[in-house]
C-alpha cells in the first residue's frame, strides 16, 4: 500500500524527476501521473481532478530492475 506523501511537490520535482506514466490510478475518470526519479529511483503518483491534485503518494523505492510499462 503506498503511504502518503508529504512533500510531494519538493519531492517529485526537478531535473531528476520525469513523468512516466498517466493513467486513471483511482477510478475517479481523471488523468493522474506517475512519477520516477531517475536518480534515486524512488516513485510517486499524483491524484488529479479538476485541474488539481487531491492525493499524492510515495512507493519508495522499488529498485533498478523495476520499470514502468504502460
Amino acid at each position: 500500500m503506498p503511504k502518503p506523501c508529504r512533500e510531494p511537490t519538493s519531492r517529485a520535482t526537478g531535473r531528476s524527476v520525469r513523468a512516466a506514466a498517466l493513467g486513471d490510478y483511482n477510478g475517479d475518470g481523471n488523468a493522474d501521473i506517475l512519477w520516477r526519479n531517475t536518480t534515486s529511483g524512488e516513485i510517486y503518483d499524483w491524484l488529479t481532478q479538476d485541474n488539481g491534485i487531491i492525493g499524492q503518494h510515495s512507493f519508495g523505492n522499488p529498485g533498478a530492475v523495476w520499470s514502468i510499462v504502460g
